[in-house]
């Protein structure tokens, strides 16, 4: 599911080789927890050179799709696979 996921909302701007995704801390933290939130709420950094535009994920996809979609990341692009549940979506989602 999680490959699914990525093609569908992430090819398009990060392409099959992870274009900006390769060595951040985001896909290098085992718990996914920065990334699960930039999936959740987008990331938009004006400051960069050229400036981030991710848009947010959040009522595009269920709990479980985002824990797919960030456990498949994780473990393409970072050093290990991270574990996050439905669960751990669920409740950064309601943090936001």
């Amino acid at each position: 599911p999680g490959l699914r996921m990525f093609a569908a909302a992430c090819t398009g701007c990060h392409g099959w080789d992870g274009r900006g995704l390769k060595g951040s801390r985001a896909v290098n933290d085992p718990h996914a927890t920065n990334l699960t939130q930039v999936v959740l709420a987008g990331l938009h950094v004006g400051a960069s050179h050229p400036p981030v535009d991710m848009p947010d994920f959040r009522d595009g996809y269920a709990d479980a799709e985002v824990a797919a979609l960030a456990n498949y990341v994780t473990g393409r692009f970072g050093m290990k696979a991270a574990s996050v549940t439905p669960g751990d979506v669920a409740k950064l989602r309601s943090e936001d």
